[in-house]
């Protein structure tokens, strides 16, 4: 028996929808609700960024002030900046992978939770109707498997 094409309320089959182009409106209407944390992540971004660019500035003044002249004090107040810089700037660098990954996997479990509550609202008839493996049914399992497969080591971090 051939299977029917499923149909949604507007009469289009899944193939017809598939083709269709997503707007960037809906798209950014996914992160709505971390605009917030996105905010905070874009400007941690913005001031590990203006620190990093510290580092050559004091150089140059290690190189052309600080040893010309054989100022020890100045060279360990450099020095310890050029450290102090690279330790504020690591620090700043994991803050923003470990609140990227929590955005990210926030806004990929939000889109999974709308998949599978529009799954649930289908009537049997669609699920009767259509094929095993039916992508919208069978593509959230495995993009969740694969998701979590890929991030091992941020896994620990986003629970």
């Amino acid at each position: 028996m051939p299977v029917s094409p499923s149909f949604n309320d507007n009469g289009e089959t899944y193939d017809q929808l598939a083709r269709t182009h997503v707007s960037l409106g809906r798209v950014l209407a996914l992160f709505t609700p971390y605009r917030t944390r996105i905010v905070l992540l874009i400007a941690l971004i913005l001031v590990a960024s203006a620190i990093a660019m510290l580092s050559p500035f004091l150089l140059r003044a290690i190189i052309d002030d600080a040893l010309p002249i054989r100022n020890l004090a100045l060279l360990a107040w450099l020095a310890g900046g050029l450290v102090g810089v690279a330790a504020l700037s690591a620090a700043l660098n994991t803050v923003q992978v470990i609140l990227s990954s929590k955005v990210g996997q926030a806004i990929m479990d939000d889109l999974r939770v709308r998949v599978y509550a529009h799954l649930q609202s289908l009537s049997l008839g669609f699920f009767a109707s259509t094929r095993t493996g039916f992508p919208p049914c069978a593509r959230p399992i495995r993009s969740s498997f694969w998701t979590r497969a890929a991030l091992p080591s941020a896994e620990p971090m986003m629970n």
